[in-house]
């Protein structure tokens, strides 16, 4: 979102027909999910080691915020038309 909206903007680059920003942010926060999932399959891969209980949780707490605040967007799309 930090460079799409820029991007836009200034002509770079278009949303696609039929895309609001709303939309384009509902997405963007679901990505989160894909994010926090990778940075612990890297820490487990890379550090060699078993990640701590509390590090597991953080990571579940990302993924599940990411996902919760993606689905209420994109409700919140979907009851604006």
């Amino acid at each position: 979102m930090l460079f799409s909206y820029p991007c836009v903007k200034f002509n770079f680059c278009s949303l696609p027909s039929n895309t609001s920003w709303l939309k384009f942010y509902s997405i963007a926060i679901l990505g989160g999910i894909g994010f926090t999932l990778s940075l612990f399959i890297g820490g487990i891969t890379f550090e060699g080691g078993c990640p701590s209980n509390s590090m597991r949780v953080a990571v579940i707490i990302g993924s599940l915020l990411s996902a919760l605040f993606g689905i209420l967007v994109m409700r919140y799309c979907t009851k604006s038309k």
